[in-house]
Order: structure tokens, then C-alpha cells, then sequence
């Protein structure tokens, strides 16, 4: 994760934009897969500190040639 860069969204919320890039490999079955994406966070603060409200993950690809995302990006 990268380019972290914060806005105020309200009196008590942070909204958050920032870059990732995913590299996943599944040993030597399959070729390594590479996923970069920009992600939108809305931070809400409360008693506890901020917790996480919404998140927003746009992948830079329209199709994904990955065979599956069971992670949490």
C-alpha cells in the first residue's frame, strides 16, 4: 500500500485514498498473479478511535485474469 493521502469527510470522519499493489503466488501450480488498485476508505471516528465505515476498491483491469480473490484487499 501506498500514496495515503487523507480528507476530512465530516465532523468525524476521515476519508482515505490510497494505491495498492497485490502480488499473490500459489507456488509452483500457477503463474504469479499481479493486481494493482486504488482503494477509498471512509474512517468514522468513535470512542474506540477510527473504525473502518466504507471501502471502495477500483482494480486498474476490467477483467481479471486471476482465478480466483479470496482475499481481503
Amino acid at each position: 500500500m501506498s500514496n495515503v493521502r487523507t480528507f476530512p469527510a465530516g465532523e468525524a470522519e476521515l476519508r482515505v485514498e490510497s494505491a495498492l499493489l497485490l502480488f499473490r503466488s500459489r507456488g509452483d501450480t500457477r503463474e504469479a498473479d499481479l493486481l494493482s488498485a486504488g482503494r477509498t476508505d471512509l474512517l468514522r471516528r468513535t470512542e474506540a478511535g477510527y473504525r473502518l465505515a466504507r471501502r471502495e476498491i477500483r482494480v486498474d483491469e476490467s477483467v481479471l485474469r486471476t482465478q480466483n480473490l479470496a482475499i481481503f484487499l
